[in-house]
């Protein structure tokens, strides 16, 4: 964010200026840093290379970034359980497992279960930035 903001501020400035959300970011994160942060992070719309950077444009706080680094922790919990589960696949299928089915049976829906939370919160994130994006919208009208 820190590099966004003051070292790379006119390359990336460029670039966000071509993304209808980006103004819509910057007026959310200005009233609600913590929960929009934390809400990006957690879904997987932006990635996070991109999103650092075009944080370092916004208004929101160091403070409030920081904390909502928190919303990477389930994305990164989901993958590790992931990563568990299909090791414990490969192991069946290499006849070395002796967990059980119904084991393996929970460890999917788990997945299946993880996917659909982190869908949801997509759906809600884009919900609430489409909610500033109006504001924006709106506010431009205004100004014609």
């Amino acid at each position: 964010m820190l590099l966004g903001r003051y070292v790379f501020r006119e390359s990336v400035a460029e670039k966000a200026k071509k993304w209808k959300y980006f103004g819509a970011i910057d007026k959310a994160v200005h009233n609600d840093g913590f929960k929009i942060v934390f809400m990006l992070r957690i879904s997987p719309i932006i990635p996070f290379n991109l999103f650092n950077y075009m944080m370092g444009l916004t208004a929101v706080k160091v403070r409030e970034y920081s904390l909502g680094g928190l919303g990477m922790i389930p994305g990164t919990i989901l993958f590790v359980y992931i990563g568990t589960t299909l090791g414990n696949v490969a192991d069946l299928a290499a006849g070395n497992y002796d967990g059980g089915v119904a084991y393996l049976i929970f460890l999917v829906g788990g997945i299946i279960v993880g996917f659909a939370a982190l869908i949801y919160i997509g759906v809600l994130t884009k919900k609430e930035l489409k909610k500033y994006l109006e504001i924006e919208e709106n506010e431009k009208k205004d100004k014609k």
